[in-house]
């Protein structure tokens, strides 16, 4: 289950970074909302790393718990 997550986010990564990208060109063009946009762009980057962080927080307790549970079995 959890690798189906993982699949989820990195086919989200390339969205994430085209609109950056676009969201930079906007900026770099002067567009009238230029302060506006940079702010979302920052505020959706911030996020994704969140999102990223704790992904990798999951996947690390899902894997100590796999661990522990491969270590208990054989204690028995």
């Amino acid at each position: 289950m959890f690798q189906a997550l993982e699949n989820e986010l990195a086919n989200h990564q390339f969205r994430i970074d085209t609109v950056l990208a676009s969201g930079q060109d906007l900026i770099d063009s002067n567009h009238y909302a230029s302060d506006e946009i940079e702010e979302r762009c920052e505020e959706l980057n911030e996020s994704w790393s969140l999102l990223m962080e704790a992904s990798d927080e999951r996947k690390q307790r899902l894997g100590d718990a796999l661990e522990s549970q491969k270590v208990g079995a054989v204690e028995r």
